[in-house]
C-alpha cells in the first residue's frame, strides 16, 4: 500500500550532525515512515494485539502514526502497546508554524490499546517545574500516553551535567535525550520503581518534576503493569555511560 506523500528517492546515510541539521526536513517524513511500519506489520500478517512498538525521539511519533495507520487499514484494530522514549519536542509544539508536526502525527493515547511515555529531556522543566521548551530535545507535553513516566523529573539526568560555560549545549541536551533508551534497556533485566504523581495546577507544577511523592512504589518502564494510567515519578542515579 502506497503511503501519502511518499517519494522514490534513494536512501541517505546521515551522520549525527547532519541528521540534526536536517531535522526540520525529517519531520514531514514522519507520517510516511509510520505508514510504512504499519504496512510492514500487515505484510507479516502479525496480529496487532500482539505488537509492541518502541520508538525514541521522532521514532516515538513514527510509532504513533503506525498505530493510527493500523487502525485505518484494519478496521479499527489496535496495536497492543506503544512505548515512546522521550518523544521529540523541537518543532513539535512550539515552532514558527512552517514544519509543525500535525496532531494526527504525534504520539497520543489513541494510537494503541496502551501507550506509555518516558520523559528524560523535557527542556527547562528543571526550572521551577515549568514545562518550557528550551534546550531539551523531548516534548514538554505531560499527556503523551495513558501513562507518562518522568525520570528524575524528566529533565536533567545523571552523567549529563549542565556545562556552566554553555548551558544550552546541544551535547547536554542530547545526553538527557538518549538517557531514555538507556534507562529503558536497563529496565528489561532489572525492574525500575516509581511513585504516582500529579502535574498540579494546569499541569505547570507538581511532584512529577520535583520528586516530592508519596505512596507505595510500583514497577515502571518495561515491566510496568499493562493498562496502568496516570503520571509517575522515578529516581535513578545510574549514568548508563556504556
Amino acid at each position: 500500500m502506497n503511503c501519502p506523500g511518499e517519494r522514490q528517492d534513494s536512501p541517505i546515510s546521515l551522520t549525527a550532525a547532519a541528521a540534526l541539521a536536517l531535522y526540520p526536513v525529517v519531520i514531514p517524513n514522519v507520517p510516511i515512515v509510520g505508514c510504512r511500519v504499519a504496512n510492514f506489520t500487515r505484510f507479516l500478517g502479525v496480529d496487532p494485539s500482539k505488537v509492541h512498538i518502541v520508538g525514541h525521539s521522532l521514532g516515538a511519533h513514527v510509532a504513533g502514526v503506525a498505530g493510527q495507520e493500523v487502525q485505518n487499514q484494519q478496521r479499527g484494530a489496535k496495536i497492543n502497546r506503544i512505548t515512546g522514549l522521550d518523544p521529540a519536542g523541537p518543532l513539535e509544539i512550539y515552532s514558527p508554524g512552517i514544519v509543525d508536526l500535525p496532531t494526527a502525527d504525534k504520539l497520543s493515547p489513541s494510537k494503541a490499546e496502551w501507550v506509555d511515555a518516558v520523559h528524560t529531556g523535557r527542556g527547562l522543566t528543571s526550572f521551577l517545574g515549568l514545562p518550557i521548551q528550551g534546550t531539551g530535545l523531548g516534548t514538554v507535553a505531560t499527556d503523551v500516553g495513558h501513562v507518562d513516566i518522568f525520570v528524575n523529573g524528566g529533565a536533567q539526568q545523571p552523567g549529563c551535567p549542565l556545562d556552566p560555560t554553555n548551558p544550552t549545549s546541544i551535547i547536554v541536551a542530547a545526553c538527557d535525550h538518549w538517557y531514555s533508551w538507556k534507562w529503558w534497556n536497563a529496565g528489561i533485566t532489572q525492574a525500575k520503581m516509581g511513585h504516582t504523581c500529579n502535574t498540579g495546577f494546569l499541569g505547570l507544577f507538581g511532584n512529577c518534576f520535583s520528586g516530592s511523592v508519596e505512596g507505595t512504589p510500583k514497577d515502571v518502564g518495561f515491566s510496568m503493569t499493562y493498562g496502568t494510567v496516570g503520571d509517575y515519578y522515578t529516581q535513578d542515579t545510574q549514568t548508563y555511560s556504556a
